[in-house]
């Protein structure tokens, strides 16, 4: 049977094989013969996310996360602002690395064809922490509505290097620094130019296209995510603590909860606070432990 929501998976690198496979590992667990395409679908995104968190991969998370809010928009199975706040997060935190490198970046905003809630920031400018700390995307006062609920707000972050010599990074109350030289405003007009060009087809290519089809936002990869077999739903804390450690009284928690909205939040919780932590740390990998409970928790009382 056809996949109806192929579309939001091809990037990602899971192919027709792996979707059957975890239709089949669902239609198991529940002793449901037909699993729903949503339910198969969200499952796939859940999976997506644990495999990227626990490579520490920001940028493939930044889009896993904005490709899950279209499907939640798209087939009201959620508001997906808390998902569209995810994606922002983790755009940060891939700048954030680059930080951590020794660069610089400034996170300007960009309200290209957005709402008069979005636009009232349009040009602001924070650094990456500001940006981190404020959360100021998606806008909380976003009206624009894609498919069917309102606050899709489309608005992006433009990251701009700042450079060694500049003391303090301008805001959208004060005056940019001129360049000295002439010739670096033509480059920024010309840089400026191609993104607005770009900008503008990508977004005709997405949000207006010529059939029906909803375009993603894609970007080639290096390499396909792999997904990996879930532990079993019924997974004890004694379990969790020895594969993740963490603290058994959260575990305990979670697997109590019966209301998926709360365990979705548990789940989104701990991803957040994943992105806090160093790749290695006792605490990075208790942060794993707690999306895969909340996952397999869901999981367990059918909430996909």
């Amino acid at each position: 049977m056809p996949f109806q929501y192929q579309k939001y998976f091809t990037q990602f690198g899971v192919d027709e094989q792996a979707i059957e496979k975890e239709r089949s590992e669902l239609s198991k667990q529940f002793n449901q013969k037909n699993v729903s395409d949503k339910d198969l679908a969200w499952s796939l995104f859940a999976k997506l996310n644990l495999e990227a968190a626990k490579k520490n991969n920001a940028n493939l998370l930044s889009r896993i996360y904005y490709s899950q809010a279209l499907f939640a928009d798209e087939t009201r199975r959620r508001n997906p602002f808390d998902l569209l706040q995810q994606a922002a997060h983790w755009k940060l935190m891939e700048m954030k690395e680059l930080e951590n490198a020794g660069l610089k970046y400034a996170a300007k905003i960009s309200a290209f064809k957005s709402c008069e809630a979005c636009k009232s920031q349009d040009g602001q400018i924070f650094t990456i922490d500001e940006a981190l700390q404020k959360m100021p995307l998606p806008h909380k006062e976003c009206t624009t509505q894609l498919f069917n609920y309102p606050g899709f707000c489309r608005c992006e972050y433009i990251f701009e290097r700042i450079k060694e010599d500049q003391s303090r990074l301008t805001t959208s109350n004060s005056p940019r620094p001129r360049p000295r030289k002439v010739i670096n405003i033509a480059l920024i007009a010309i840089v400026v130019l191609c993104f607005a060009c770009i900008t503008f087809g990508w977004v005709l290519q997405t949000f207006f296209p010529i059939d029906s089809a909803v375009a993603i936002p894609t970007s080639t990869l290096s390499s396909s995510v792999i997904i990996p077999t879930s532990t079993a739903s019924g997974t004890s804390v004694d379990q969790y603590m020895q594969e993740y450690g963490g603290n058994p009284d959260v575990y305990t928690k979670i697997l109590s909860l019966t209301d998926c909205t709360t365990l979705q939040q548990e789940f989104d919780q701990a991803s957040a606070n994943l992105a806090l932590q160093s790749p290695g740390t006792s605490q990075y990998k208790w942060s794993i432990g707690y999306m895969k409970a909340s996952d397999n928790r869901m999981k367990q009382i059918a909430c996909y």
